[in-house]
């Protein structure tokens, strides 16, 4: 919420500033309020693939559970491990964290890790007293590999982890296989 107040501000202020005749000015904050924004998508890109990845898990639950099941050339176990990276970034007062989409311990996850660590070394540190205390939490989690689970574990508690991404409540199981069998007939 504070994201979006700063980018409101900071567009209000670019275009008083372009009407003014400011315009290096303008461009600047509007050149940020488009950072903003795409950055803002990207987050909610990340979230969306996480929370498909998990009704994966939940659709394919009884699968796992026999032995395993493929999600796209991947075979998946419950000992299979995935991870997922965390970002931090801050603006001055405010200091937002944030975790990547589920990635699959071991298949070549080194553009992702280089992508939140690297975020997370270069805006991170801005926030008082957040930023300076999340920062290097985030850094260290990155450098460990990640928030690490196993299929198994992440199964036990499907609908807190829904929930805990979505802040919704999760969908039922019937939804999830109706909604695959759907996306499989397109």
């Amino acid at each position: 919420m504070l994201i979006i107040l700063f980018f409101l501000a900071c567009l209000v202020a670019g275009v008083v500033k372009l009407f003014t005749g400011q315009f290096a000015d303008a461009a600047i904050l509007l050149s940020f309020c488009g950072v903003l924004m795409f950055f803002a998508s990207w987050v909610a890109k990340e979230k969306k693939r996480a929370i498909e990845f998990l009704n994966w898990f939940k659709s394919k639950q009884d699968d796992l559970k026999k032995g395993w099941a493929y999600y796209g050339n991947d075979k998946i176990t419950l000992n299979t491990e995935v991870t997922q990276y965390q970002a931090c970034v801050s603006l001055v007062l405010a200091t937002s964290r944030f975790r990547s989409r589920y990635f699959l311990v071991g298949h070549g996850n080194v553009g992702e890790w280089l992508i939140f660590t690297g975020i997370t070394f270069v805006f991170g540190w801005w926030g008082i007293p957040w930023g300076l205390i999340f920062t290097p939490q985030a850094l260290y989690r990155n450098l460990r590999g990640g928030y690490r689970q196993s299929v198994g574990a992440i199964l036990a508690n499907i609908d807190a982890e829904i929930t805990k991404i979505s802040g919704k409540k999760p969908y039922k199981l019937s939804e999830i296989i109706s909604d695959a069998k759907a996306e499989a007939r397109a």
